[in-house]
């Protein structure tokens, strides 16, 4: 048996009505169109579904059977549409966001903040890992998006530049000089790892002058190292924002000899696009960044 959308609908609508042309009316087509679809549709089904009486078009016994099947299918395709409807208003589903340590509860956290206060039936996940693993979870469509540098070196994931970040040096209370030259890299320095894109960064810079900085320790994340920094171990070269989350407790934070920034990017799977919560989420990421 195979039946057709448009002979349901044009059932569907003569039940509701009882008369074709009413019918025919309210679906934008000619009366002998839907009686002929509602012809085809009881030459398929092997039963009349109406019975035609003066007064219009009555179900019989067994359309009133049918009616019934046909709106319990209609409810479910309603329910679709509505799903659809909320899921392009934003009003259901998650979004995973994965960004380095760095970004997680700056600029990130506030934009999730905007996008859930948009949109309060939604849910974000939000984790926290190093590029490598950030290129990996992307690579695996584990998450959404993410946020880390352009230095990406994957095929599997787009880098989408969002803005750029400045960095700045921090020393032990009382210790900043007024403008920092390249001599207080003679000091002890407090790096990340080598494999961290900052210290790629910062490895460039110094190189390009001619110096060494005095590595005495390296740390996985920023916030470690304003730490030890403030405990009087050394200097060393973070985020503008991080710095400024200890400037209360006396860390002092001077620009980076010659200026020295570096860029934000949406990180996204290469093969999946955006959702469009996804991709609402992203434009709050730019704005904030």
């Amino acid at each position: 048996m195979r039946l057709t959308l448009r002979q349901i609908e044009a059932f569907r609508a003569a039940a509701t009505v009882h008369t074709a042309t009413a019918a025919a009316q309210s679906l934008g087509l000619t009366q002998p169109a839907v009686s002929r679809l509602i012809a085809e549709l009881e030459r398929a089904v092997g039963f009349p579904l109406f019975e035609r009486r003066a007064r219009g078009l009555v179900l019989t016994s067994d359309g009133e059977h049918f009616l019934a099947a046909v709106e319990r299918s209609f409810s479910g395709l309603e329910t679709i549409a509505e799903a659809a409807v909320a899921i392009k208003r934003h009003a259901t589903g998650m979004v995973r966001v994965v960004s380095l340590a760095v970004y997680s509860d700056g600029f990130v956290a506030e934009a999730i903040g905007r996008f859930l206060a948009e949109n309060p039936l939604m849910r974000v996940e939000s984790a926290v890992a190093s590029m490598p693993e950030i290129l990996g979870g992307l690579a695996l469509e584990e998450f959404d998006l993410g946020v880390g540098t352009t230095f990406v070196g994957s095929e599997a994931v787009d880098a989408r530049p969002i803005g750029r970040r400045r960095a700045v040096l921090v020393f032990p209370p009382g210790t900043a000089p007024d403008e920092p030259g390249w001599d207080v890299f003679d000091r002890p320095f407090l790096a990340m790892p080598q494999d961290n894109p900052f210290r790629t960064t910062f490895d460039a810079a110094v190189a390009a002058a001619g110096v060494r900085p005095r590595i005495v320790c390296e740390f996985r994340n920023q916030r470690a190292a304003c730490r030890a920094s403030l405990a009087g171990a050394g200097i060393a070269m973070v985020d503008e924002a991080t710095a400024a989350e200890f400037a209360h407790l006396g860390l002092d934070a001077r620009p980076f000899p010659g200026g020295l920034d570096w860029p934000v990017a949406i990180l996204v799977p290469r093969r999946r696009e955006l959702s469009s919560a996804a991709t609402r989420l992203s434009q709050l990421l730019k704005a904030a960044v």
